[in-house]
This record gives structure tokens, sequence and C-alpha cells, in this order.
């Protein structure tokens, strides 16, 4: 779906110019990458440019690799609770590892798309972490290791030194308790 004319924006995904040769240089040269876990997201991170992925599942695999990148994964609604999930209860399942629609059915859960506030706070984070502009309090800080302090041995993004987005984990502390 095309993009509505803007200024200073190229809708990349339907130039003429689109190429995989382009899809390279463009992650390599950019300031920053903004996307969802894909390949390309790991280009961009062999070259040392700042990363941050939205609507990241499964929640095992939420942080990407390098350590000034992002991430937002995505709520777990429980369908017959009513409820969003805490990561607690997501970490300790086996709904952590889900990475198939079918499995997250079974088990009575919908995944809950980050809002476009969500993912422009993203950014704009990103942002300041590509310019070394950015400041976390020391509450940031903390929402931050509490989130980390819930991943286990086994999970893919278990010790890694990125970040969830700090609007979101302001947004969702609660679902960061015990």
């Amino acid at each position: 779906k095309p993009l509505p004319k803007m200024a200073n924006v190229i809708d990349y995904a339907l130039n003429p110019a689109k190429s995989d040769r382009m899809d390279i240089f463009l992650c390599a040269a950019g300031k920053c990458f903004l996307g969802a876990n894909s390949g390309l997201s790991n280009v961009a991170n062999i070259f040392g440019v700042p990363v941050a992925m939205a609507n990241q599942v499964p929640l095992a695999h939420v942080l990407p690799y390098g350590y000034v990148d992002l991430a937002l994964p995505k709520l777990y609604w429980s369908v017959a609770e009513q409820r969003v999930l805490t990561f607690k209860e997501i970490f300790d399942s086996p709904s952590c590892g889900y990475d198939e629609s079918k499995h997250f059915e079974q088990a009575g859960i919908k995944l809950m798309d980050n809002s476009p506030e969500e993912i422009r706070e993203l950014l704009l984070e990103l942002l300041e972490t590509a310019t070394a502009t950015v400041e976390y309090s020391k509450e940031d800080n903390e929402r931050q290791q509490r989130f980390k302090s819930l991943m286990r041995p086994g999970h893919l993004s278990y010790g890694a030194a990125s970040r969830v987005g700090r609007h979101f984990l302001r947004q969702h502390a609660k679902l960061c308790e015990d």
C-alpha cells in the first residue's frame, strides 16, 4: 500500500530503485534501522547501525543483538481471562517461545500489535541512541532490569545488552511485576 506523499520521505518499498543491492546499502549507510524481526535488521547490525524492532514475538527472542539496539514486544492477551498477561506469566510458560499463530490460538492467546504511539516513541529513542544523546532515568534502568530479570537461560534474549523501549516499559510497568 503506497505511503501518502510526505516531505523528505521516500516510499522505498514501491520505488523503482528497490533491489537486493540497495537493501544492503541502505542497511549499511542508514543512521538507524526501524523494523521488525526480519533478516534485514541483522544486516543493519552487521554494519553497526543501531536497530529498533517493533512488534517482537516470541517474547523469548524479543531483544536484538547490539548493545544500543531497542525492541518492543507484542502484548499477549488471554482470551479466557480477558486481560493482558504479565511478562512473568509469559516467560514462565511455553508461550514465550511460540513462533506460529496456531500455537497462540491453541493456548487462547491473541497477540496485540504495538500502537503507533509506542512505535513513534521507540523511533525517537532510537534516534537519541544513534546520536548518543539518549538519557535514562534511574527508574528507566530499574524497569529495564526488572524486565530482564524475568528471562531465563534458554531464552534467546537472555543476557542481551539491548533494551526494551523506555516509553513502552513506562507505559506497561505493571506487567514487569511479579
